[in-house]
């Protein structure tokens, strides 16, 4: 049954990812480089990291996380910070906009990699834990940088950043779990190893993944992580990683970094007692890719969403691993995903979800590859769930988007009670002196009803 709905479902649908006519609606436009009074001739990177009700109000609050860059060799500046950027929901205007209380208590950092929001309801208070892992690896030496945890209070307005663990490390990935029953989110931060320490100095660093449990004072208890494997070859670094409970069990599932002599794929672990990790199950990664990575997991209803890129092609490509889950049973799907054209494209730029989130919304669920490049090449950056299969969304297409209307960054966001999608768009001059180009954005929303028609 799942091959012939499979079938005809991909017969049926339209397969142009085109975002030309979609229907939207703007919500704001902004400078970066204002935002945070950026006067060097240097170029501005940021991504929308993450979607969060930070200051309570029942609107979901916007963080990107920007990054500074050499414009003529594209890779990160040394020792140049630039702050992170929270859009907050403003009910009177009907748009984002930034607060400049807020913004001025903000830290500067190097490449905050990963952000994840969350919520006190005993307290009320708001955290963003922002994982900076410093330079682009492609720097030498890179020697890392300190993550770091950012505490609103709403009602003051008093915003305080503390060092969860002193030593600095390449964050490559997040996957966040309440680990110990007290209401708060506990972390497990993934490393790659990338750091050569000899070249480092004095530096406290680390390549290995670690715990960060919370504690009653409001600090972080920092624990090595100990994983179990199987007799799978080499020890693996990971890439991507996400943590769900089931039945009172956490799981950790875990996207491989690419390595010569270590299997490509997906590992799935159980947190047990003095929380090691055990290996419980592994799924293989495309064998389309030939150096495959992950950027990215995350789940909804019983479905695991993997994300791998091939690194021999620059990270272009993209394939999809869906992973069923059932009564705490780990199934890899593979006739449940359309795939599009999943390897990279002729004259592709690197392309690649930075990052991959679903929406959830009256039974309607829907797929979302979110990048900061130009849309996809010949594959969707969106699908909906139909039939019980993820199709791509039917767009239409006609005339080029004007600038400010191609939608990037894709990501779900609770506004006045009703979920949208949140994207963004580069607009104003593309042909500014070098370091002062595509810093200025349009933001919008999309009502999930205009895709699943």
């Amino acid at each position: 049954m799942i091959r012939s709905v499979f079938a005809i479902l991909f017969i049926a649908i339209n397969l142009n990812s085109s975002f030309a006519e979609v229907r939207h609606k703007n919500v704001g436009y902004f400078d970066f480089r204002e935002i945070i009074d950026f006067k060097k001739n240097l170029a501005l990177d940021f991504e929308l990291f993450e979607t969060f009700d930070v200051d309570a109000d029942g609107n979901d609050d916007l963080i990107f996380g920007l990054y500074v860059r050499d414009i003529e060799t594209d890779l990160h500046q040394e020792n140049q910070k630039a702050k992170p950027v929270v859009f907050f929901w403003d009910e009177q205007l009907q748009k984002y906009a930034p607060r400049e209380e807020f913004q001025k208590q903000l830290p500067e950092l190097y490449y905050p990699r990963r952000i994840k929001g969350y919520s006190d309801p005993t307290s009320g208070k708001s955290y963003l834990f922002i994982a900076d892992h410093g330079l682009d690896g492609t720097h030498k030496s890179n020697c890392g940088a300190k993550n770091v945890l950012l505490t609103y209070e709403p009602k003051t307005k008093l915003l305080v950043q503390s060092l969860p663990s002193q030593l600095d490390d390449y964050s490559h990935a997040v996957a966040s779990v309440d680990m110990n029953s007290d209401g708060l989110l506990d972390h497990l931060v993934l490393n790659s190893p990338y750091i050569d320490r000899s070249s480092c100095g004095n530096k406290k660093s680390t390549n290995d993944s670690y715990f960060l449990i919370s504690q009653p004072d409001g600090k972080y208890k920092k624990q090595q992580a100990q994983f179990k494997y199987k007799n799978f070859g080499a020890k693996p670094h990971y890439d991507a990683g996400h943590a769900i409970l089931i039945n009172n069990k956490i799981f950790f599932v875990l996207g491989r970094g690419h390595n010569s002599k270590v299997k490509p794929g997906v590992d799935v672990f159980e947190l047990n007692d003095g929380f090691e990790l055990t290996s419980i199950d592994f799924f293989d990664a495309p064998k389309g890719l030939k150096k495959p990575s992950y950027s990215d997991i995350t789940d909804t209803e019983g479905r695991i969403f993997a994300n791998a890129v091939d690194t021999s092609k620059g990270w272009k490509g993209r394939h999809i691993q869906l992973i069923d889950v059932n009564e705490g049973k780990f199934n890899e799907i593979y006739e449940k995903f359309i795939q599009t054209a999943p390897a990279a494209q002729p004259n592709e730029k690197v392309d690649w979800c930075l990052d991959i989130n679903f929406i959830s919304n009256n039974e309607t669920i829907i797929f979302v590859c979110a990048t900061r490049r130009d849309i996809f090449r010949g594959r969707p950056a969106l699908s909906v769930l139909r039939e019980d299969v993820f199709v791509p969304i039917e767009m239409k297409t006609g005339k080029k988007p004007k600038v400010g209307a191609r939608h990037r960054g894709l990501r779900p966001v609770v506004n006045q009670g009703v979920v949208k999608i949140v994207s963004w768009d580069y607009t104003g001059d593309r042909t500014l002196p070098p370091g002062m180009v595509w810093e200025k954005i349009a933001i919008n929303h999309i009502d999930i009803q205009e895709l699943v028609k």
